[in-house]
């Protein structure tokens, strides 16, 4: 989603196949869950199972439905959605906030990456390293 005001890409998106990570494995659901994560983000809403990350922090937390959990490690074939500065924390103390646990890995810190990155565990590999996506 290009911006909060951008509506055209929230209409007619649907799961394609050609959508691989970089192990080759099938993805077909990684834009429409991007999609979906980030419309919700205009009422501060998370979304069920999907990862989370404040864009000036390193921490990682899945939101479970009920409650954010801090992750140890970076999440496999999964997205993780950047949140303006403070608004992560701002859906933690509504939804629950786990702490974190332990000090992240090195595998957090920011690096210059896309906004928006597609994961293995313990790296973080920017969206545009996914195969198959249309345009690329």
């Amino acid at each position: 989603v290009a911006d909060y005001n951008n509506f055209e890409e929230e209409t007619a998106i649907e799961p394609s196949y050609t959508w691989e990570d970089t192990r080759g494995h099938a993805v077909p659901d990684l834009y429409v869950r991007i999609t979906r994560a980030y419309a919700r983000l205009r009422t501060e809403t998370p979304v069920r199972g999907e990862y989370y990350r404040d864009e000036e922090r390193p921490e990682v937390f899945l939101f479970d439905g009920r409650r954010f959990i801090h992750q140890a490690a970076m999440p496999r074939r999964a997205a993780i959605i950047l949140t303006p500065t403070g608004m992560l924390d701002r859906m933690r103390s509504r939804h629950g906030a786990g702490s974190p646990s332990s000090r992240p890995s090195s595998a957090y810190r920011r690096t210059g990456e896309p906004r928006i990155s597609f994961s293995r565990q313990h790296e973080r590999v920017p969206v545009h390293h996914v195969t198959g996506l249309p345009g690329r």
